[in-house]
């Protein structure tokens, strides 16, 4: 074999011949995992191809919503830095700050399900990062019903202080060929919700029904998400799914993302930093016991109910970077806590 010839011959091998084997990279978006229920307990699962989730067959005019857990498992601080809609019809609510690793928060997206009369399926793409960046694939599904309206769109409670109880109304309207189509609930939304359903109106221009949602005063502070199902004599479309969504806010809460974070590297130096706490009444702040590894936090002692806390850090040497929480209680009954995180980096 003449040299000419082994050169030809080599120039149309494929690279891979000549190159040590490496990894294969990840079949799915590594970041479709922080979208699942189930990751902080079982991170080394592999990334499924997309998030899906399904709100059913919902009424005309229904405003559907779905909050998921959205959580940091990697090493590194991450964030949405994008989100990117198929169509208008869905919303994205991402969470608005960095997550560090472990932490999770609330993504909620909603859909307007009453623009699509028949199975439809629309995606949103969320990038993360910004260190590794990568883009989860999510997918929502509804069908609209023409025969069914619901007024307004969903059950929304808006932000409701924790411990009140409320309720919230929607008209529920039947215009079909059935003339004696009934619905009544299917399922239960759970201890934090009643349900009721009354007839209020049926005759030529169609059946209405009168659906009241409470919520109770035991229900826990977070957002809202839920849908609950009725149940109809129709046996074309058995269901019909109506959502729930607001907001139950605590009596104490710390305002914007809750965390501080100093520098260990600066020894012997005491840093300095501000937190707000907001209350829904006048109360005082009972500051903890010695929080230890240089923290401290001081606390004007007067009863109103915003309060500036000033945390502060000295870094001894040898200071190890971590996170603690800190709980910040009230004289309220109860003695409700803010809660915020001290970062050492």
């Amino acid at each position: 074999m003449t040299r000419w010839t082994l050169l030809a011959l080599l120039a149309v091998l494929p690279p891979a011949v000549a190159q040590a084997p490496t990894k294969a990279p990840p079949k799915h978006p590594w970041a479709n995992k922080l979208f699942l229920p189930d990751v902080l307990t079982n991170p080394t699962q592999d990334a499924p191809a997309h998030i899906s989730h399904d709100f059913g067959t919902v009424p005309a005019g229904s405003l559907c919503s779905h909050t998921f857990t959205f959580t940091n498992i990697y090493d590194v601080p991450l964030q949405v830095v994008d989100v990117r809609l198929e169509c208008a019809c869905l919303k994205a609510y991402p969470p608005n700050k960095v997550l560090q690793p472990n932490e999770s928060a609330e993504f909620t997206v909603t859909i307007i399900a009453f623009l699509y009369k028949t199975a439809t399926t629309k995606k949103m793409l969320v990038t993360v990062g910004p260190s590794y960046v990568n883009t989860a694939e999510l997918r929502f599904s509804a069908i609209s019903r023409e025969d069914v309206s619901l007024t307004p769109g969903m059950i929304d409670f808006g932000i409701v202080p924790q411990g009140k109880a409320v309720e919230k109304s929607v008209t529920l309207k039947y215009t079909g060929g059935m003339k004696d189509w009934k619905v009544e609930p299917a399922n239960a939304l759970g201890g934090a919700y009643t349900v009721d359903v009354k007839e209020t109106a049926r005759g030529f221009l169609g059946t209405e029904y009168r659906i009241t949602v409470g919520l109770k005063d035991t229900a826990k502070p977070g957002s809202l998400a839920d849908t609950f199902t009725l149940k109809t004599n129709d046996p074309n479309t058995p269901t019909v799914a109506v959502a729930v969504g607001g907001r139950v806010r605590p009596p104490v809460r710390v305002a914007g993302e809750g965390v501080v974070v100093f520098d260990s590297t600066l020894t012997g130096k005491v840093q300095e930093s501000r937190i707000l706490v907001l209350a829904d009444a006048k109360c005082q702040l009972i500051a903890p016991p010695d929080l230890g590894d240089g923290v401290s936090l001081d606390i004007f002692p007067m009863s109103k109910e915003q309060h500036v806390v000033v945390v502060r850090y000295e870094a001894k040497k040898g200071a190890v970077p971590g996170t603690k929480d800190v709980k910040v209680k009230t004289d309220l009954p109860g003695h409700p806590e803010a809660v915020f995180k001290v970062e050492v980096r």
